[in-house]
């Protein structure tokens, strides 16, 4: 939200980027994505999940997800952001349908 790093003097650092997911249908979410390459490439998230299914093994809640981008990544994966160009993440939730 608005977050600003300042990337030249932190390129061997790295900053969590982190949001929630959830499937619908009671699906549970077995995966967490994200690329900053528009998706030619996609890295696993950390997912933290403190539900547990309902009686009929349904999971209606929504799970938190983390990862700890390494900034360097934001220059190596084609991104002109010395253009002004605006970063993109991409995130995408799997679950137990791959769905």
């Amino acid at each position: 939200h608005n977050d600003t790093v300042p990337l030249a003097a932190n390129l061997d650092k790295t900053t969590c980027v982190s949001g929630y997911a959830h499937s619908g249908g009671g699906r549970m979410v077995t995966r967490v994505e994200l690329s900053t390459d528009h998706g030619a490439t996609w890295d696993l998230t950390d997912i933290t999940r403190h539900e547990q299914p309902n009686p009929y093994g349904k999971y209606w809640c929504w799970i938190w997800w983390k990862y700890d981008l390494p900034l360097v990544k934001l220059l190596q994966d084609g991104n002109n952001l010395a253009s002004g160009e605006d970063l993109e993440i991409w995130v995408r939730a799997w679950d137990t349908s791959n769905s």
